[in-house]
């Protein structure tokens, strides 16, 4: 979630945020989230860089004046950081889907059947959805969630949001189980591509 900038909002404004954001909760998000905020070190390295880098310009070494101003201000900033410990703040609005929040199609005549004795257990069994069936509703179900969460966020002015993808999401999770930052060179490597499903079958 990218959320507006507020530092200098006004109380009316706060107020309007609130409201917008109150209202959200109340009539778009019908099922469970929730809301995971962390912090990461500014990379004030990077950010730097772009301003020495200006040094090796031409324009910079004939110039005095703002060669010397630019380092001036390399030097401040760099100050500056290590007084404030500036961080980044990121925000996350997590969406589940469980196996019971999918309705089949058949769902109620299995409950009329399953309420036959001897009968139940073997109805069950035989119209019970494939795994496959089950994953597909599940994940089509989950796309739906997101897609509302996604756009009752952007409702909100000055606030964006979007899905992040699975690459993104491996470090998201290594991060918040370790701790610290964690950065993978390829997450296409530390991303196992396997079912969920078939995860928990093998648990079980």
């Amino acid at each position: 979630v990218t959320p507006p900038t507020m530092a200098l909002a006004t109380d009316e404004e706060w107020t309007q945020k609130v409201e917008a954001f109150q209202n959200f909760l109340n009539t778009t998000v019908e099922f469970p989230i929730q809301i995971y905020s962390t912090t990461q070190a500014f990379p004030a390295e990077e950010y730097l860089a772009q301003y020495e880098s200006r040094l090796e310009d031409p324009d910079v070494e004939a110039n005095p004046q703002l060669e010397a101003l630019i380092e001036h201000y390399v030097e401040w900033y760099e100050g500056e950081l290590a007084e404030r410990r500036m961080t980044i703040r990121d925000h996350y609005v997590i969406v589940t889907i469980a196996p019971e929040d999918v309705q089949f199609e058949h769902e109620s005549l299995v409950g009329k059947l399953a309420r036959v004795p001897i009968l139940g257990t073997l109805v069950r069994v035989w119209l019970a959805p494939s795994r496959t069936e089950q994953r597909d509703a599940m994940f089509g179900t989950l796309e739906q969630r997101v897609g509302r969460v996604e756009r009752g966020l952007r409702e909100i002015e000055d606030c964006g949001a979007r899905a992040v993808p699975a690459t993104e999401a491996v470090e998201l999770l290594a991060s918040f189980w370790a701790g610290e930052q964690i950065e993978y060179g390829d997450p296409e490597k530390a991303f196992q591509v396997r079912s969920i499903l078939d995860a928990e079958r093998a648990a079980q």
